[in-house]
């Protein structure tokens, strides 16, 4: 089960996906592997996945990802180009609120004591007798923030770290009971939507302007629908979905009637799948979800890549 309650950001997605890190021979260009699941793409290439989370104790984590493979003729290693398509949860349940433990954050000053000493105060009064290297405090305060933020703040995160390499792609959309598409051809559009890309600050832009002011459910078929969509128009060999959620999924409330039945998107999923796709899926403030398992690809040791 996707264990422990998935405090602020089980997300810190900082990602850091050493995924793009395959032997060069196992796609070389006079080898055809068009092996459609993870299994068979494996068992062809020798290539076998990994996840690690590092706990940085202050409520946030690192999530490694990592893809290795061997090959008899070489041990050389390049990186792969990714699509990935970055999908957020925007129902009404994202503006609850959370409490975590995070960093003031604040900067310090020099301040002087009665008996000559210096010692470093925030502006919100917690003092420190050394300076830390950043000048910031490290105090660890107690907050309340609606989910949304930490998406948002995980979401940019992600997007940041990835775009540090030439090779990533990064598409954007939002969901709830429906998704970018079908409330356009409704006469919605307010959500977001963002195909690969590499522009850093389209996408940041966008991350900000996402809104939990939906009221119409959180149908997984939606979101993953509008990956699909994303990754469509992509040309990496290797495409992820990050799909991020709060919830359980319920009956999709919009257009087209068809994604009704399939509210919890494990078909939607084993269609992305089909087409080699690997699905990540992040849960805030959640216990437990089984239902974002379901979605969810698994490790080389048959765990889901569910945080």
């Amino acid at each position: 089960m996707c264990k422990t309650r998935h405090r602020i950001l089980s997300l810190a997605m900082a990602l850091m996906m050493i995924f793009t890190l395959l032997p060069t021979t196992a796609f070389a260009a006079d080898t055809d592997h068009t092996d459609s699941t993870k299994a068979a793409a494996s068992a062809a290439t020798d290539v076998t996945a990994n996840k690690t989370v590092t706990d940085h104790g202050d409520g946030s984590y690192t999530i490694t990802l990592s893809v290795k493979g061997t090959s008899d003729t070489t041990s050389e290693t390049t990186r792969l180009p990714a699509d990935i398509a970055l999908i957020i949860d925007s129902s009404s349940s994202m503006d609850d609120e959370t409490g975590a433990w995070v960093k003031c954050g604040k900067t310090l000053k020099a301040k002087t004591d009665l008996l000559g000493k210096t010692y470093y105060k925030c502006e919100d009064g917690h003092r420190t007798s050394t300076l830390p290297a950043d000048g910031l405090c490290q105090k660890m305060v107690w907050v309340w923030r609606n989910r949304m933020y930490y998406a948002k703040e995980a979401a940019t995160n992600f997007v940041t770290e990835l775009l540090k390499y030439d090779d990533v792609k990064i598409g954007l959309a939002d969901f709830s009971g429906g998704n970018w598409f079908c409330d356009s051809n409704s006469g919605g559009g307010k959500r977001q939507h963002v195909e690969l890309t590499d522009d850093q600050t389209r996408l940041t832009n966008a991350i900000q302007k996402l809104s939990e002011e939906h009221e119409d459910g959180t149908n997984y078929a939606a979101g993953l629908k509008a990956a699909e969509a994303i990754l469509k128009n992509g040309t990496a060999r290797q495409q992820f979905v990050v799909f991020i959620s709060d919830g359980d999924p319920s009956e999709f409330r919009t257009q087209p009637q068809d994604y009704k039945s399939d509210a919890d998107g494990t078909d939607a999923a084993e269609d992305l799948w089909g087409a080699g796709v690997t699905i990540i899926s992040v849960g805030i403030d959640m216990d437990d979800s089984d239902a974002l398992e379901e979605i969810s690809s698994k490790d080389s040791e048959g765990e889901p890549y569910c945080f």
